[in-house]
């Protein structure tokens, strides 16, 4: 069992985050200049190709409707996330439009949902922002003027500039078997652990927040979360919310009226009164383990404006917040999208709101 609901990713683990290094090997100037002829748009066709199978029901049957203009073309697309009061939030631009990191060919980019190209598809794992709020993204083939120019374009754009490499950590809000009592906030990295109680700059604002229940172990060295703990929501006093019950995982409430929780390997969800709305029937469908983006999904995703994109047997659906399956699990691929969803077929993913 794993014992962080953060994910923080860092793209060189060892090296000191600063300013840009010279690559060993400068890139080719032929392969520069391609570079810059790449389109600053991600292919987005007139019409979706026909999908070789029919949806039982469809987004627009169901009430929603497609956004003109929100159509992306890549293999797999996923929310862009960082890490505020300890909890992954979508990100968001100042004109409202959110951050999506896509995948082409087995490699990742960062695009904007219009599908303006911020970064290439480059990187082996989805882009993220590190634990200092800079984009993790693979710039070895760029020479040190041309790394601290992309950095400097990635800022103007984004307000987050790129990251050079630098260490890792992960905050857990944990309570401890042994004494039980109030959950501490947690923090872990490179040869450090570290814990204090919840303070008005540390406590999520949900009344109930996810907790990991588990034990420490090696104290006089350098203290670890135990393996064989579980997680559960409680308030600020370690009241819980679903008594009694032990997850595997869980996601976070985030405001919304349900939060995705895990057992045996499978997803349900559950509401604010500590009641499962679903069965235990849905996948894994994002994120990874801490530090290990290679490894399969790990999460499923929270409601966003009252709405979650859900996978069951590799088809995806929409749920709501009362948990009713408004969208049958039949389409390609899906994302959240704040009171929509981004839904694929062919190849070809569509944003769509809720009327």
């Amino acid at each position: 069992m794993k014992k962080s609901v953060l994910i923080i990713l860092a793209a060189f683990l060892l090296a000191a985050c600063g300013p840009a290094q010279e690559p060993s090997e400068p890139a080719a100037e032929s392969s520069l200049a391609s570079e810059e002829t790449e389109s600053s748009q991600v292919s987005q066709p007139e019409s979706s190709p026909e999908s070789s199978a029919e949806p039982e029901e469809s987004a627009e049957s169901a009430g929603f409707t497609p956004v003109e203009g929100r159509q992306i073309t890549c293999d797999r697309l996923l929310p862009a996330h960082t890490e505020e009061e300890y909890d992954p939030q979508l990100l968001t631009l100042e004109d409202g439009q959110r951050y999506y990191t896509i995948q082409q060919n087995g490699k990742w980019g960062l695009i904007q949902e219009d599908g303006t190209e911020l970064l290439p598809c480059r990187n082996e794992y989805p882009v993220s922002l590190c634990m200092s709020d800079h984009w993790n993204w693979d710039s070895s083939a760029l020479s040190s003027e041309e790394q601290n120019q992309k950095s400097e374009e990635l800022m103007e754009k984004t307000g987050f500039p790129l990251c050079f490499g630098h260490g890792a950590g992960l905050n857990t809000y944990f309570i401890n078997l042994d004494t039980m009592g109030a959950p501490e906030l947690v923090s872990q990295g490179e040869a450090r652990f570290s814990s204090e109680p919840l303070n008005e700059g540390n406590t999520p604002s949900d009344p109930y927040f996810p907790v990991y229940f588990g034990r420490i172990e090696n104290p006089e060295e350098i203290p670890d979360l135990s393996d064989d703990g579980y997680w559960n929501f409680t308030d600020v006093s370690g009241n819980q919310l679903a008594e009694g019950i032990e997850f595997e995982k869980v996601g976070w409430f985030d405001g919304e009226k349900l939060a995705p929780v895990c057992q045996d390997g499978k997803w349900a969800y559950l509401d604010t009164e500590g009641n499962l709305v679903t069965d235990f029937v849905y996948d894994a469908c994002w994120g990874c383990d801490h530090l290990r983006p290679e490894t399969n999904p790990y999460y499923a995703y929270s409601l966003t404006g009252g709405y979650a994109p859900v996978c069951k047997d590799g088809k995806w659906g929409v749920i709501d917040e009362t948990g009713a399956e408004i969208i049958p699990c039949s389409y390609d691929g899906g994302a959240p999208y704040p009171g929509g969803v981004w839904l694929a077929e062919g190849g070809v993913w569509q944003l769509y709101l809720f009327e």
